[in-house]
């Protein structure tokens, strides 16, 4: 989603608050480190998981826009009820931090990072899977079917904002 998003540009709808969590991993990172633990026939229990640092949603955006040329006005919706109201409570890699889903983004990697797993630049990473998007390895069909999928963020979004800018005004009130 967000490769797709984030390289559109424009009013860019961002979920979740300011000290949101996030996890994500690029999976040649998880394949390169699996194929060194291998090699140095090291076995274990580990949680693959990136960034090397906590991160929150607002900084993954902010970081991950850099690798596109697009300029993009980031909408913060910090309103978790908001957010349920309009069916957003993930926009991978951020998921809404309640109940059972509290602790997707608080898993403790440091086991694998001091196991030798390691991260390319998240900028690195939307710019890669974005051409791998953009290529002849996926069809046409597949990103019209995904770009135009009914009930898709990418296609509700400019309505949630809208919804959103209305939700604020009238709380003024």
């Amino acid at each position: 989603y967000w490769p797709i998003r984030l390289n559109r540009g424009g009013e860019t709808l961002v979920p979740g608050k300011l000290e949101d969590p996030v996890q994500y991993i690029d999976v040649r990172d998880v394949a390169e480190w699996m194929i060194r633990l291998a090699e140095g026939k090291r076995t274990g229990t580990y949680n693959a998981v990136g960034p090397s640092t906590p991160q929150t949603i607002y900084e993954f955006v902010s970081q991950a826009q850099t690798a596109f040329k697009s300029e993009s006005s980031f909408i913060y919706v910090d309103d978790y009820d908001f957010l349920k109201e309009n069916r957003i409570e993930y926009i991978i890699p951020w998921i809404l931090p309640a109940g059972n889903n509290f602790g997707s983004a608080r898993v403790n990697n440091q086991r694998a990072i001091n196991a030798g797993l390691t991260f390319r630049d998240l900028p690195e990473s939307m710019s890669d899977t974005y051409q791998w998007w953009m290529s002849e390895a996926v069809s046409s069909e597949r990103r019209n079917a995904y770009d135009q999928k009914e009930g898709s963020i990418l296609l509700r979004e400019p309505a949630i904002i809208e919804n959103w800018r209305a939700y604020q005004t009238s709380r003024r009130r």
